[in-house]
C-alpha cells in the first residue's frame, strides 16, 4: 500500500493518526468496535485516531447540554456525543463530536442497542483540532452529506466561531460564538 498516497486521500493527515493493526486498507467495522472507546474512524479500510483537545471538550459539553435541553423539551429526538459512532456510508464510520437524530429517522422512535448505528443524524457537530487539515474536514463534510446529514456545524474554538453547512460545499453562515467561552 502506498501510505503517502493514502494519507493524501484521507485529507493530508499525519501518519501517527493511523491505528494499526490491522494494516491500512484492511480494517472493517468490526475493527472499529474492537478498538473500544474512544472510537476511531474508519475510512478506506483504515482506522484513524481522533485527536483530543481539552478546551474543545469543554465547549462541546456546554453545547451538548443546550442541545439536549432544547430537544428534550420539545421531544424532537436524541442527542449523542463522541462515543456514538455512525456508519455514515457503507464501510465508512465517522464519530461526530455531537449529533442530533430526530425521532422520524429512528424506526419506531426507538434507540437500537448497537455499537455503531447505521442511521444518519439530522445534524452533526465537528470540532477543529490542531491536527485536523482543511482537506480532512472537507472530506468528512462530504461523507456526512452523502450519508444523509441535513446540516453540519464546524466549531473552531480557537477562532471562537461556528460555520454552519447545509451541503458539503455551501456554508449558510459563519458566526462568532462568545457566550460559551470563558477562560482566563
Amino acid at each position: 500500500m502506498d501510505i503517502p498516497a493514502l494519507l493524501a486521500r484521507l485529507g493530508d493527515i499525519t501518519i501517527d493518526r493511523l491505528v494499526t493493526p490491522p494494516a491500512p486498507g484492511t480494517a472493517t467495522v468490526a475493527d472499529v468496535i474492537a478498538q473500544g472507546k474512544p472510537a476511531c474512524e474508519l475510512v478506506e479500510g483504515t482506522l484513524i485516531r481522533r485527536p483530543g483537545d481539552f478546551w474543545l471538550g469543554c465547549l462541546l459539553v456546554q453545547l451538548g447540554s443546550a442541545l439536549c435541553l432544547f430537544t428534550r423539551e420539545r421531544n424532537l429526538g436524541i442527542v449523542t456525543n463522541s462515543i456514538a459512532p455512525v456508519e455514515i456510508l457503507p464501510g465508512v464510520v465517522r464519530v461526530p463530536d455531537l449529533a442530533f437524530t430526530s425521532w422520524d429517522r429512528l424506526p419506531g422512535r426507538c434507540i437500537r442497542d448497537v455499537e455503531i448505528t447505521p442511521v444518519a443524524p439530522n445534524l452533526v457537530v465537528t470540532g477543529w483540532r490542531g491536527e485536523n487539515t482543511v482537506r480532512e474536514m472537507a472530506r468528512k463534510r462530504g461523507e456526512y452529506f452523502r450519508g444523509g446529514v441535513a446540516q453540519q456545524w464546524e466549531l473552531d474554538h480557537r477562532a471562537r466561531t461556528v460555520r454552519v453547512y447545509t451541503s458539503d460545499t455551501r456554508s449558510g453562515w459563519w458566526c462568532p460564538v462568545l457566550l460559551l467561552w470563558h477562560r482566563s
